[in-house]
């Protein structure tokens, strides 16, 4: 069979290996740095299939038809030669690094490729090596620690899970396609709940060419309001300079999770000190480790049985399996020839099947990608790009909550008995009922995850995704062309939700009989429609160089949506509408928008050292009342002066100061149906008239768009021959006239209006220095480090109904109940302080500073008390914490390279931010955590107990009395006197309660960490094979072979937080709480990759 299949790819591919005979031309190729001979690369005789690569030694042999050929030498990171033969037998050709290049070309806003010199502001290009080296599949995990001012969060959300960007600390950037505005990157999950993924899901990276990242308002004026916050264009492979050639690329990939936990090991399940006697007892406080010293006896559990009163430990590596990604990828491409052929294709295929860590977690994706681009005449080229993706989600978790969610389970459910009892049909169910056996008091709160499960739990998405771009550009002349582009972007979802009737219940019917479980099913529509055009024009006069472009665009969003529920089901657990009784359908949705577009840009520049840019553009917005769907004309202004151009110095290769400024609108946060009133009638009467009211907010005829203002000044230099890179960017960004819910007197008919009146800024440092310490024939190492530092600063958030400033409005209440029952803090954006500020109770303290407490030694908290100090407050007694946003990130990469092998490793860090740790919270007031044993044991570390072998709590807290009172003395019992401000000497003997005063009291104290955190986030190495495959004669038609390998997560170096790893956050944008997610995973990839 081997012998069969490999005379197939041998015939297959016979046509790469036909040479013509007429003779051979033979050379060799070196660098231009040092003269070191370059290995691997690619000769290939123009517009033909004929190809050949250097050995080791740089040699090359090549078969060529005639004089005219003309063979083209490409090589990763070196400038491209093409060199005709003529009546040359040998042709040595020197490679110039493209990094020595002063006239490299960068890829800008709507596709217009300028001079990296002539730019005013920040871009980054990323290199498409470096996007595979962690395989993840969402690219945009790569771009984690490459890129300064970016901030990435990878969720730990399940397979196919979303990623968080944050550009410059104020939001997501625009994601641009092959020229199609897709939407803000980084959208996805929000709030506790399943992660469905967002846009870059639906991008293969092995289909990537380039990716550019503009960072900044400047660099993407001429997006408009989209744009604000920047954006990041990728560029998919079209075939180009590759002749005819197929390319297999496969990866596999597997997750295993980290578990950073350090539980309590020394006491076990129950309360009050004591372990449980009766089943009754075990079922009732299984979530507490509030019971007696461990003494590995017999006791019995929630099913029955008896088993050792032991620690069992960390169940988390037992509950999570092991995560597996394999993908493929499969293109097939051709061209004319040349590094920018008019005439060119690509086709590939991609498919990946990826299973979580949670038992039935999958993720499953197939891509379809389509590249053309055709000379139709001299001056007429058309291009086309397709890429269609089908996604299937199966069971995504629900992370960050109570209730589903498995960490939840495993870090809230007693530590004495093993998981094994809990995966069983048998364990699992109620022998009586059916529904999910009571395991615990917080039936309901803490779920086993295996009844879900087994009881036939299902959470299904399907999706299908359509991006296409068709471009036509006609040169008018050669300094004068014009260009149409179409863009097309369409998705299909379905979803369907089977919930059975059991889940955290012990009840299975409803009182009218019915048995309770849910069925719903939904589908989603949605397109966005793009036209544009650009006419373009660059011309030299003498040392003068202008260049100049106008354009226009007309963007269409249309979204339909319905969905249907049933619940209370005549026949148990059968999941259909139809056997529900209870209905709940949703009208059909629809809304739309448009927006239409006017843009310009003009540069000047003289004798390739002053650069003058300037841009413009108005927006007109559907979603705005009709009066202000216009509005002022938004300008930047940019500049760059190459100032090594004039002041010469050997060391100096390259040096450019830059400078930008721009003004955008955003209309963000105003909703397509804009402007449309409701309204509503009420039940009661005035005067015998009925009373009604309109839907909030109410249209505001002055409503406009916001503005974003951004000022940027850089310098970026080469030096020592190239060796030294270095980039700095100093940005501010200003929003003004933000848009808000106003609160306005109910006699309006309405509560609230929208208006502008919030604003805010944003400022930062950002720093890229790049060096090649080492620069040899056959090693070289370059090292790079990014870092940014960045704030903000909360300047105005309106006025309340009487007209009076507001300094601070709520942002996020996190699993708010109300009452003294809110959970663990809120979020606000203060007036004069950076935001997402955290807030939450404190310690009640005196003018000292001291801890202050009642006189029987338990804590006072400042949530809801009136005599807390209102200064830092909330007026609720909550305190501000601090931001949830980081203040540093950044990375620092060591690349090596040894002939054929390749190695990079990244360290990537992040400093400055605050987090409420729910996690820990519970794990404290269940007496889970280390942090529960303080009063239960010596000061050897040794478990206290009392005479009938129960855990003695003693525990007197450092601080003074609030109050005049009696307390018993610690060493007597005698009840003696004291007064407020004493110091306190009251024993604390029930730990369980006062532990469960943190929660109700809301005090944060323990439980606000940083989320600092030093990582080798990523170490690759690839090996390329090709010279020696290249010497197999049955094998010449390979013209590469690679192997690479590489780890995610290598190793976390340094974190203040406890148990788990600080980017264990719940969802994709919920900086400052931490609560329920999936474990970080460390990742293990291996790839080949053979091209044909």
């Amino acid at each position: 069979m081997r012998k069969v299949t490999a005379l197939l790819v041998l015939l297959l591919f016979a046509g790469i290996q036909v040479a013509f005979a007429q003779r051979t031309v033979t050379g060799r190729v070196t660098t231009s740095t040092d003269g070191s001979p370059l290995a691997g690369v690619t000769i290939l005789v123009q517009g033909t299939t004929t190809g050949s690569l250097t050995d080791l030694d740089g040699r090359y042999s090549i078969a060529v038809p005639n004089d005219q050929a003309v063979l083209r030498f490409s090589f990763v990171g070196f400038t491209e030669q093409s060199i005709t033969v003529g009546s040359q037998s040998t042709i040595n050709v020197v490679l110039e690094e493209a990094l020595l290049q002063m006239e490299e070309v960068v890829v800008t806003a709507l596709g217009i490729s300028r001079e990296s010199k002539s730019l005013g502001y920040a871009v980054t290009t990323v290199d498409n090596k470096l996007l595979l080296e962690s395989k993840a599949l969402s690219v945009a995990q790569s771009l984690d620690g490459r890129v300064a001012g970016l901030n990435i969060n990878v969720p730990t959300s399940g397979a196919g899970g979303s990623v968080a960007i944050e550009l410059r600390g104020s939001g997501n950037p625009l994601l641009i396609v092959n020229g199609l505005p897709m939407g803000t990157a980084g959208g996805g999950n929000s709030g506790i709940g399943r992660d469905r993924g967002n846009d870059f899901n639906r991008i293969n990276p092995d289909d990537i060419e380039e990716m550019v990242v503009l960072r900044g308002a400047t660099a993407a004026a001429l997006y408009g309001s989209r744009a604000s916050n920047g954006a990041i264009l990728i560029t998919t492979k079209s075939g180009a300079g590759q002749g005819i050639g197929l390319e297999y690329t496969s990866n596999y990939q597997v997750q295993q999770m980290l578990d950073y936990f350090e539980f309590q090991d020394l006491f076990g399940q129950g309360s009050g000190g004591k372990k449980p006697a009766t089943v009754g007892a075990s079922v009732g406080n299984a979530q507490f480790m509030w019971g007696a010293p461990y003494d590995g006896k017999p006791y019995p559990i929630f099913d029955g049985t008896e088993i050792p009163y032991s620690y069992v430990g960390s169940r988390i590596s037992d509950y999570y399996r092991l995560g597996k990604t394999f993908t493929n990828t499969l293109a097939f491409s051709g061209s004319t020839g040349g590094s920018d052929p008019k005439n060119r294709f690509r086709f590939s295929y991609s498919n990946a099947a990826d299973e979580g860590l949670e038992p039935n977690n999958e993720y499953q994706r197939h891509i379809v990608n389509f590249n053309v681009n055709h000379q139709i005449l001299p001056k007429l080229v058309f291009s086309l790009s397709t890429n269609y993706s089908k996604e299937k989600r199966i069971n995504p978790p629900n992370t960050g909550g109570q209730g589903e969610g498995s960490m939840n389970f495993l870090t809230r459910m007693s530590l004495c008995i093993p998981l094994e009892k809990f995966k069983s049909r048998e364990s699992a169910f109620d022998p009586v009922t059916g529904t999910e056996r009571v395991t615990s008091g917080f039936q309901g709160t803490i779920l086993n995850p295996y009844y879900r499960i087994l009881a036939g739990f299902e959470d299904i998405t399907d999706a299908q995704n359509l991006m296409a771009t068709g471009t036509v550009r006609y040169d008018i002349t050669d300094w004068l062309y014009i260009q149409g582009r179409y863009n097309y972007a369409g998705s299909l979802n379905a979803t369907e939700n089977k919930t059975p009737g059991g889940i955290g219940t012990s009840v299975a019917t409803n009182t009218d009989g019915t048995y309770k479980g849910s069925y719903s099913r939904g589908s989603s529509w949605s397109q966005n429609i793009n036209a544009d055009f650009l006419l373009g024009y660059n011309k030299r006069f003498g040392k003068f160089t202008t260049n100049a472009n106008f354009g226009g665009n007309t963007r269409r969003s249309e979204n339909h949506g319905v969905s249907v529920t049933g619940s209370n089901f005549v026949v148990r657990d059968f999941f259909s509408i139809g056997n529900a009784t209870n209905k709940t359908s949703t009208n059909p949705t629809y809304s739309n928008s448009r927006t239409n577009s006017l843009y310009g840009m003009a540069e000047v520049s003289y004798n390739s050292t002053f650069y003058l840019n300037v841009t413009g553009r108005t927006d007109w917005f559907s979603n705005l009342v009709k009066v202000k769907r216009s509005y002022q004309f938004y300008p930047s202004v940019s500049g760059s002066i190459v100032f090594s151009e004039f002041i010469k110095q050997n060391w100096l290769d390259y040096g450019k100061v830059r400078g930008g400024w721009t003004q955008v609108g955003n209309a963000g946060g105003i909703s397509a149906n804009y402007g449309l009133i409701t309204y509503s009638l009420a039940t009661n009467q005035f005067n015998g008239i009925p009373t009604g009211s309109i839907s909030a907010p109410v249209v505001n005829l002055n409503l406009t768009p916001y503005n974003v203002t951004e000022k940027e000044i850089g310098l970026e230099m080469r030096m020592f021959k190239n060796r030294l890179y270095t980039d700095f960017a100093l940005y501010e960004k200003r929003m003004d006239k933000q848009i808000y819910g106003v609160q306005i007197s109910n006699m309006s008919g309405t509560g609230s209006i929208s208006d502008n009146v919030g604003s805010r800024k944003y400022f930062g440092f950002e720093s890229v220095i790049e060096y090649k310490p080492i620069l040899t024939r056959n090693f070289t190492w370059t090292t790079s480090w990014n870092h940014t530092w960045m704030s903000s600063k909360v300047l105005s958030l309106g006025v309340d109904e009487e007209g009076n400033p507001i300094m601070l409005s709520q942002t996020a209440d996190w699993w708010a109940n109300g009452g003294a029952n809110t959970f663990a803090g809120m979020s606000y954006d203060v007036v004069g302080k950076k935001e997402g500020q955290i807030f939450m109770g404190t310690y009640m303290r005196d003018a000292n500073g001291n801890i202050m407490v009642q006189n029987n030694g338990r804590l006072i908290g400042t949530y809801r008390n009136a005599d807390a100090p209102k200064e830092g407050s909330n007026g609720n007694g909550m305190y501000n914490w601090g931001s949830g946003n980081p203040d540093h990130i950044g990375g620092w990469t060591n690349s090596f390279t040894f002939k054929n092998l390749s190695a990079s490793i990244l360290l990537a860090y992040r400093f400055g931010g605050k987090v409420i740790s729910s996690t820990y919270l519970n794990m404290t007031r269940q007496g889970f955590s280390k942090l529960s044993l303080v009063g239960r044991v010596d000061e050897n570390g040794k478990p206290m107990v009392n005479e009938d072998g129960s855990a003695k709590h003693y525990l007197i807290v450092d601080g003074v009395y609030a109050y005049d009172g009696t307390h018993k003395d610690p060493v007597t019992g005698a009840t003696v006197s004291h007064k407020a401000g004493d110091k306190n000497e009251s024993v604390v003997t029930d730990l369980q309660t006062f532990y469960t005063d943190y929660r109700s009291l809301q005090i944060g104290d323990p439980f606000i960490f940083k989320t600092d955190y030093i990582k080798i986030r990523n170490i690759s190495l690839s090996y390329n094979l090709t010279s020696a495959v290249s010497k197999v004669y049955s094998l010449k038609f390979v013209k590469g072979v690679t192997l690479s390998a590489s780890v995610r997560n290598v190793a976390l170096l340094y974190k203040d937080i406890p148990n788990i790893d600080p980017e264990q956050i719940s969802t994709t944008g919920d900086n400052g709480y931490e609560g329920g997610a999936l474990p970080v995973t460390r990742n293990y990839s291996f790839g080949l990759n053979v091209r044909f």
